[in-house]
């Protein structure tokens, strides 16, 4: 409700005693949520973790009201949905969404701005396997400024339709980190690569991002280039799969800096209560001391003045949830062991390091991961003996799993590797530590090969769909545990990705993550908070 009112003038007899004129304001949804479709009889349930509101015009966040025009003037901040948060905490204080049967009912509320430029309305039910529902409204008879009622039908859980836009944000924020399956893209920006067997990813940061993938792999080198956040005339920039840096096309390079902004300006909307994560190691021709050394120094200013900026996380713990790290970057360097001199230059920066070794690429590696110092040069090895810190990682990581020949032979060990891992990962992980990651990186470039009379390649999707399947089909993978971070090639465009993103997500449904005790407390009504226009039940 909003009031005014008129031609008032206080006097020593009025001035306690002014009649207001009330008007309604906001548009008002009155949602209500049926039960499931299937007979009640056969025990299907499903939990509802957000209803969301979606709109082609703002419907909340920042604006300004012009009571005497009735204009509305939206802010940056305007927002096209609203979504409202139905995760109760339970006994325990953990978050779990509202579990629906057949004879189940569940009634939400959300308060609209009354925008006259908003012609379509739908309201989407999510569950907690980021499995939706979505009804399209009637706008014929839509008014702004009057209360709507919604009845949704019943849910048919063998036709939802998974979302992989919001997965993440429908996961209780009590959750640790160390616990969540996450999917990723290996070699992320290889999209802006021209040659096609470099080209692993078609989609954009943007689209992969919208695609599910959370963790994003990068290398990184030097470049001569002011940087885009410290100020400095050095940048760290992207590297290609060849070493050379990734062009934007209009004479400047791709530098992290960049990333980190484009990174952050995707959680800026509807993802500001997740988190993703940037796996990068060096990438740097003739590699040597004194090169390596310059990176980590400018790495490690740019990843201080980011962290002051908030862009990407700090101060990383086996206590760090969900909640902790909204709307932020983690960042996780890959430490050339050949040159551990150079690496006393990233003491105190905000980043995970590991050790690499060559010998991930056909097995499993075991390191340690401590967050903002080095590990002992000589950290990590090939049994569960070098997992001593206080954060672990477990991985594999292999960027040419082909061998460049005419015959497209596999490099020895990588296939047996990409499922590997996991089996490694299940017997050293423990819930109650919850401190150690599992990485498998599925795919790599493909291969470029010459013969007499021509020239052609192994394609990226060649490799992708190999590897996928394989670990797709891995009847060993642990059922009641985390899968860690899976790299994936090809995001959006081959089959098998799609089908393993999904997988990865949903196992997140699969088992209760472990979560940081939390206070008993209601939903807040609103994920998106106050800025989303003060949505409530």
């Amino acid at each position: 409700m909003i009031a005014k009112t008129e031609n008032y003038t206080p006097t020593a007899e009025n001035q306690a005693a002014v009649q207001l004129q009330f008007t309604p304001f906001a548009s008002m949804i009155d949602i209500t949520v049926n039960g499931t479709a299937q007979d009640n009889m056969q025990g299907r349930k499903v939990r509802i973790t957000s209803v969301i509101i979606e709109a082609d015009a703002p419907i909340a966040g920042d604006f300004t009201y012009n009571y005497n025009t009735d204009e509305i003037t939206f802010g940056e901040g305007a927002s096209n949905s609203i979504t409202v948060d139905t995760k109760f905490a339970d006994t325990n204080g953990d978050k779990e969404g509202v579990m629906m049967g057949n004879d189940s009912q569940l009634k939400v509320r959300a308060f609209m701005i009354p925008n006259p430029n908003v012609k379509s309305l739908k309201v989407k039910v999510v569950t907690a396997e980021s499995k939706t529902m979505t009804k399209t409204l009637a706008m014929e008879s839509f008014q702004p400024r009057q209360i709507h009622s919604v009845k949704l039908p019943k849910i048919d859980i063998d036709n939802l339709k998974f979302d992989y836009t919001i997965w993440l944000s429908q996961l209780d924020p009590n959750i640790y980190i160390s616990e969540i399956s996450l999917p990723g893209s290996a070699l992320s920006f290889n999209y802006l690569m021209s040659q096609g067997h470099m080209q692993t990813q078609t989609k954009n940061l943007s689209e992969q991002f919208n695609a599910g993938v959370r963790v994003f792999q990068c290398h990184v080198n030097t470049i001569s280039q002011t940087s885009t956040i410290d100020g400095g005339s050095t940048s760290v920039g992207i590297a290609a799969s060849d070493g050379s840096n990734v062009s934007k096309g209009n004479g400047s390079y791709w530098t992290l800096g960049d990333v980190l902004t484009a990174l952050q300006k995707e959680m800026s909307g509807i993802h500001k209560d997740e988190f993703c994560v940037l796996a990068i190691s060096d990438w740097i021709k003739d590699v040597n001391a004194d090169k390596l050394s310059a990176l980590y120094s400018r790495l490690n200013a740019v990843l201080d003045e980011a962290g002051k900026m908030g862009l990407v996380a700090t101060n990383i713990t086996p206590e760090t949830t969900i909640g902790d790290i909204k709307g932020k970057v983690i960042i996780k360097l890959q430490l050339n062991g050949g040159y551990t001199n150079a690496w006393t230059q990233l003491n105190n920066s905000k980043v995970w390091m590991n050790t690499y070794a060559e010998i991930a690429e056909t097995t499993p590696y075991y390191s340690p991961m401590p967050y903002g110092k080095q590990p002992a040069t000589n950290a990590g090895g090939t049994s569960a003996l070098a997992l001593t810190g206080d954060m672990n990682i477990i991985y594999s990581d292999c960027a040419n799993p082909v061998k460049s020949e005419s015959n497209f032979s596999w490099r020895d060990g990588v296939r047996n590797n990409a499922t590997a891992i996991l089996s490694a990962y299940e017997k050293n992980y423990n819930s109650t530590d919850h401190k150690n990651f599992a990485m498998t990186y599925l795919g790599g470039c493909g291969a470029k090969y010459t013969t007499v009379l021509w020239s052609n390649y192994y394609n990226p999707s060649d490799v992708a769909s190999t590897l996928n399947k394989l670990w797709l089909e891995n009847k060993s993978k642990p059922a009641a545990k985390p899968w860690g971070w899976v790299m994936f090639n090809l995001v959006g465009d081959e089959m098998t990705t799609t089908q393993g993103i999904e997988a990865v997500i949903e196992h997140n449904s699969v088992f209760k993550l472990a979560r940081r005790s939390a206070a008993k407390t209601k939903p807040s009504g609103d994920t998106k908070g106050i800025a989303s226009g003060g949505t409530v039940f």
